[in-house]
C-alpha cells in the first residue's frame, strides 16, 4: 500500500496507544480504516472507529473484502505475539501493508518490508534495509546501509549510525545510540539512552554509556 493505494480498506489489530499513531498514519495515507480488533478492550470505539471484536473476526473481515491488516500494538513483552500474528495473518490471506507517515524521510533506495511502520519524523537513509514487521518509531534515525532484521523495534529518538545491523526480533530503546558498523545479535535489547560501541551477542541486554551487558 502506498500513495497510489488511497481509499484501500485496512483493519488495525490492537486498540492501545501505538494503534492511535498507526491509525493517524493510515488516515494521512488516505486509507479507509474499517475499525480495530482487540479482544481485551472493554471500549466500543477507539479514535472514533468501532472496535469490531477480537481474533474471531479475521476470517469474516477478509471474506467481506477487507484485505489489509496491520498490527497496531508494540512493546518488548509483545514481541512473540507480533511474530505469531504476522505469520497467522499472512497464512490466511491478508496483505500487510507498509505504513509510512508523510513527515518521515525515507530514501528511495531504502528497502522496507511488508507490515513495517515508519513513524512521524523518522529518517531512513540510503540503501538501508528494513525487513518485515518492523517499527521505526517517531524521530528515530536509521543511517545509510543499516540492516534491520524482521520483527525488530527501533524506539523513539534512537540513532543507528551507518552500517549497523540489528538482528531479528531485537529492540533499540528510546534515545539509544549505536555507532557505525556495530552488529546487534537477534533477540537483543538495548536499554533507553545507552551508547553501544561494541557488538552485542544474541539474547543479550545492554545498558549504560558505554553500553555493557546486564544479563545473557
Amino acid at each position: 500500500m502506498n500513495a497510489k493505494n488511497k481509499n484501500e480498506r485496512v483493519v488495525i489489530i490492537g486498540a492501545g496507544g501505538h494503534a492511535k499513531v498507526v491509525a493517524e498514519i493510515f488516515e494521512d495515507m488516505g486509507c479507509e480504516i474499517v475499525g480495530f480488533l482487540d479482544e481485551h478492550s472493554a471500549l466500543e470505539t477507539h479514535l472514533g472507529y468501532k472496535i469490531l471484536g477480537g481474533d474471531d473476526m479475521y476470517a469474516e473481515l477478509l471474506k467481506s473484502g477487507v484485505s489489509n491488516a496491520f498490527i497496531g500494538f508494540a512493546g518488548f513483552n509483545t514481541m512473540q505475539r507480533r511474530i505469531e500474528l504476522f505469520r497467522r495473518l499472512k497464512s490466511i490471506g491478508y496483505k500487510l501493508p507498509v505504513c509510512i507517515h508523510s513527515s518521515a524521510v525515507v530514501s528511495p533506495r531504502a528497502e522496507i518490508g511488508e507490515g513495517s511502520c515508519i513513524m512521524p519524523r523518522a529518517l531512513v537513509n540510503s540503501c538501508s534495509k528494513i525487513a518485515e514487521n518492523c517499527i521505526i518509531n517517531s524521530g528515530s534515525i536509521v543511517e545509510h546501509d543499516a540492516v534491520i532484521e524482521a520483527h525488530s523495534h527501533i524506539c523513539p529518538g534512537a540513532v543507528l549510525a551507518g552500517g549497523v545491523t540489528v538482528g531479528r526480533a531485537s529492540v533499540v530503546g528510546a534515545g539509544a545510540t549505536v555507532i557505525q558498523g556495530i552488529r546487534l545479535g537477534e533477540n537483543s535489547f538495548v536499554a533507553a539512552g545507552a551508547t553501544v560501541i561494541r557488538d552485542v551477542a544474541a539474547g543479550t541486554t545492554v545498558a549504560g554509556v558505554p553500553a555493557k551487558p546486564i544479563n545473557r
